[in-house]
């Protein structure tokens, strides 16, 4: 262990004299000081913070990785300047000199990722204090949606309901002939796209109609000062020509709340969230939200006019609701400090597998070749995800079919050494204010920190093992 420790001191100050290292190091602290002053987002306080924290992070992660796999030149430059000679006099084991240099290379990478972070999260606040909140909604977003990590709880669905109004349909049919004398139906497909088809129409409300929603384990904080957050998207069939869709809510179960109400006009087909006091949860962790696709007057009663714009005609429209999402609670969980220690964590493992690949080239290659062959991997990795969605579409016939065949699998095989990046990128869900987990970061340091990356450094311990250190790389 002494001497894994000695040989990694020893990279991280060959890595402060790298010409290279420096560069990497003025241009992210030219990026992190620099970008509050040019990033500007949607012109308020919350949208030029969150822009800053995207730009900021990606940039972190993109140069730490390029600087990662450039410091692993230290390997190959030792082989072709033959200064690996002095170290194979010494009692020191291959696998300890490799492991050495990886552990450098990530203990580098980990002083810079604080350093980086600390940065951030200091001009992060600076713009706060800087500017003021251009409205009472910007500073709420601030506080509840930027600052802040949000656990989001998912609504349940009422798929028993989907089901048996599914069968129900089903054996109608039946009785009634629909189906005829085919004797290609299949039972389970066609309960299945029935089923889909009461979950789209129960996602639909027509005037007029309304939509019960329940949320459980809600933990959040009920203090009065305090409030949680609802998001969610409306998509109008026949929306009105200023594309606004008008709707009603009502916030907590009033059998054991007092409910929250509230009129809410918002553009068509995006995603809105607004606040509600947390006091709308009830003691048993549970929340019911009410939506209701008309407007109400003062004694409840449906109306075509909207009370706070009393000059527009309010015009009946079907509203359609997310499929994946209809409607989401989010409520505070942790800081905001935290959150972006636990991304930071994510992008280390990436450094840590990158450190492991480059090393391992440089035991072949030369630094040119290796750096190549480590920049094609990064890429793959990071557009995993594409890559493989693009291999299902892959069905031509003849001779190009068994093209697309053979190149097909040659993916695969590729993609199922490779790791997912995107998988473990939560850049967007910090910037959205979202809690990063601890078992997503848990996920992270199995998969990319101990069995991706261990695999690969143990290739470059035996490659390394194995090589004459007189040979010419190439």
């Amino acid at each position: 262990m002494t001497s894994i420790w000695a040989v990694a001191r020893h990279m991280v100050s060959e890595a402060i004299r790298m010409k290279i290292a420096m560069f990497f190091i003025c241009l992210l602290a030219l990026l992190i000081f620099g970008l509050p002053f040019v990033a500007r987002g949607d012109g308020t306080v919350s949208g030029a913070i969150q822009a800053f924290l995207v730009y900021s992070l990606s940039a972190v992660s993109l140069l730490m990785a390029l600087l990662t796999l450039f410091m692993s030149r230290s390997l190959s430059d030792e082989l072709v300047q033959r200064q690996i000679f002095f170290l194979m006099t010494k009692p020191l084991p291959r696998w300890q000199y490799v492991l050495g240099k990886w552990f450098g290379i990530v203990l580098f990478d980990a002083l810079l990722l604080l350093l980086a972070g600390a940065g951030i999260c200091g001009m992060a606040h600076y713009i706060a204090v800087s500017q003021p909140p251009r409205d009472a909604l910007d500073r709420q977003k601030l506080t509840d949606q930027v600052f802040a990590a949000r656990h989001q709880a998912a609504v349940e669905l009422p798929t028993k309901l989907f089901e048996r109004a599914a069968r129900e349909r089903y054996e109608r049919r039946k009785e009634e002939g629909y189906y005829g004398s085919r004797g290609d139906v299949n039972e389970k497909e066609e309960i299945a796209k029935l089923r889909m088809e009461e979950e789209q129409s129960w996602r639909t409300v027509n005037p007029g109609g309304t939509r019960e929603f329940l949320f459980q384990n809600v933990r959040c904080d009920r203090s009065a000062d305090k409030t949680i957050q609802i998001r969610y998207k409306a998509m109008a069939t026949n929306y009105p020509p200023d594309e606004i869709v008008r709707s009603y809510w009502l916030i907590g179960d009033p059998e054991k709340v007092q409910p929250y109400q509230m009129l809410r006009r918002d553009a068509h087909d995006r995603f809105h969230t607004f606040s509600v006091p947390a006091g709308t949860v009830a003691e048993d962790h549970t929340l019911r939200i009410y939506f209701l696709n008309y407007v109400l007057s003062a004694d409840q009663q449906p109306i075509l006019v909207d009370l706070d714009h009393p000059y527009e005609q309010v015009r009946p429209f079907v509203i359609r609701l997310e499929p994946t999402t209809p409607v989401e609670v989010m409520f505070g969980v942790g800081s905001f400090e935290g959150n972006l220690v636990r991304v930071l964590a994510l992008i280390l493992f990436k450094l840590m597998f990158l450190a492991a690949l480059g090393l391992a080239a440089s035991t072949v290659f030369s630094f040119p070749v290796a750096i190549l062959v480590s920049l094609t991997v990064y890429v793959l990795a990071e557009f995993r995800g594409f890559i493989g969605e693009s291999i299902q579409y892959l069905g031509a016939e003849g001779l190009e079919g068994m093209f697309q065949a053979g190149f097909g699998l040659i993916l695969r095989v590729i993609l199922f050494v490779i790791p997912n990046f995107p998988s473990f990128d939560a850049v967007n869900t910090f910037v959205d204010g979202r809690n990063v987990t601890l078992m997503w970061v848990l996920q992270g340091l199995g998969m990319l920190g101990v069995v991706q990356t261990g695999i690969v450094l143990l290739a470059a311990c035996l490659m390394f093992h194995f090589r004459e250190v007189s040979e010419v790389s190439i």
